[in-house]
């Protein structure tokens, strides 16, 4: 029963993935925890999240922006190593309650602010959503909505934006597989 629940959970992230660009770890920890170790439902997020990011970087390859997303991504990796720390340290109560006000932060600045709300691409503000995203991807593997807010502002089209975001996640998860496994905590 458990394996068919979260297939269908990952399966139905992936269609958002697909449709949206982000989504896929958002969509499974709020749903997998409930059944899975949070630990596990943060793995597999991992790997899901890192299998259909490959998709995009070969599809993208050739588009890639780097001036764009040098500082988000090298901040990422540096928040991630944060964020991992956090996992393997505090309660998973506690990891729970931080989700889950992540999960309404992002929720209140979607719904209000993010039609108002322009973010330059500059190394500090690279820099500072760069960690962010790094800190909840290490710990829940959801650190697409700071990118997708930093992206969404500082590009010009879709096409662009979903290089930058997928190219991003492709290299931010594959560290965070390297450091779980490192780690013991995946094998």
């Amino acid at each position: 029963m458990y394996s068919l629940l979260t297939f269908l959970i990952c399966l139905s992230g992936g269609v958002i993935q697909t449709s949206t660009g982000f989504g896929l770890s958002i969509w499974g920890m709020a749903f997998l925890p409930f059944f899975l170790p949070f630990k596990n439902a943060t793995i597999l997020m991992t790997i899901c999240t890192f299998a259909m990011g490959l998709q995009a970087l070969y599809r993208y390859y050739r588009q890639i922006n780097f001036r764009l997303i040098l500082f988000p991504t090298i901040f990422a990796i540096v928040g991630r190593s944060i964020g991992f720390y956090l996992l393997t340290c505090v309660d998973a109560d506690l990891l729970k309650l931080i989700l889950g006000i992540a999960f309404i932060a992002f929720s209140i600045y979607f719904a209000f602010y993010s039609a108002r709300l322009r973010i330059r691409p500059t190394p500090f503000n690279g820099t500072i959503i760069g960690l962010l995203s790094g800190v909840l991807g290490g710990m829940f593997n959801t650190g697409g909505p700071p990118m997708v807010i930093y992206y969404l502002s500082c590009t010009k089209d879709k096409t662009e934006y979903n290089v930058a975001a997928q190219i991003t996640t492709v290299i931010t998860v594959t560290y965070s597989l390297l450091l779980q496994m490192v780690n013991g905590i995946f094998s």
